[in-house]
C-alpha cells in the first residue's frame, strides 16, 4: 500500500525510491537490526522485490531510524576452478615412503607436493635404512646369514651418509630407491 511516506510494509515499516537506485527504509518504532557496511565487510542483504540491496547508511531520531540501501556494485564473477579430487591418505602414504628413498630431484618434486622440506624425506628414509639394518643385524648375526649380515651393514652405512647429508641440507637418494623408482614415478608431479 503506497502512501506519502513510500510504500507500507506495516507496522509503520515504509520503503521509497530514493536517488541512484537507492532505497530508503523507514520505521517509527522498529529497529529492523540491519547491520551497515563498514570498510571491507558488508552490510546487511536485504531482498526487494527479487533484488538484493545492501545497508549501506543508518540514521536515528529518537525511537525513529532511518536505513539507506544501495544495489550491490557490479563485480566480476570468477569461477571456482576445477581441481583434481584429493589423493587418497593410503596412496600419499606409500608414495611418500618409496619417494624418501628416490633420487634428490624425485624428493624434491613430492616434498612441493607435500608441502614440507626435501632434505625431511631423506631423513624420514635414512632414519628407516639405519634403524632396519641395525635392528636386523643381531638376528642375522645370530642366525648365520652372511649375505643378510653384509646387506645390514650396508643399510647403516648407506643410512649414516643420508643422514649426515640431510642434516647438511642436502636431500641424498639411496641406491635402493632407484629399485623402487618405476613404481611411484607416475604419482610424482610434471618436472619444470
Amino acid at each position: 500500500m503506497a502512501s506519502g511516506h513510500g510504500e507500507d510494509l506495516g507496522n509503520g515499516v515504509y520503503v521509497s525510491p530514493a536517488e541512484n537506485g537507492q532505497l530508503v527504509v523507514t520505521s517509527p518504532r522498529l529497529d529492523l537490526g540491519w547491520r551497515v557496511a563498514v570498510g571491507r565487510v558488508p552490510g546487511t542483504a536485504v531482498l526487494w522485490r527479487d533484488q538484493p540491496f545492501e545497508v549501506v547508511a543508518r540514521t536515528a531520531a529518537g525511537s525513529r531510524h532511518r536505513w539507506t540501501l544501495r544495489p550491490p556494485v557490479a563485480t566480476k564473477f570468477v569461477a571456482p576452478r576445477h581441481t583434481a579430487p584429493p589423493p587418497s591418505i593410503l596412496r600419499t602414504t606409500l608414495v611418500t615412503a618409496a619417494v624418501t628413498l628416490g633420487p634428490r630431484a624425485d624428493q624434491e618434486r613430492w616434498a612441493a607436493t607435500l608441502g614440507v622440506r626435501p632434505r625431511w624425506l631423506t631423513m624420514a628414509g635414512a632414519a628407516a635404512e639405519f634403524l632396519g639394518g641395525l635392528t636386523n643385524l643381531g638376528r642375522d648375526a645370530a642366525a648365520g646369514g652372511l649375505f643378510f649380515i653384509v646387506l645390514d651393514m650396508y643399510l647403516i652405512l648407506e643410512g649414516s651418509l643420508r643422514l649426515l647429508s640431510a642434516l647438511g641440507g642436502r636431500p641424498c637418494g639411496s641406491v635402493f630407491g632407484w629399485l623402487v623408482r618405476p613404481l611411484y614415478r607416475s604419482s610424482l608431479p610434471p618436472s619444470g
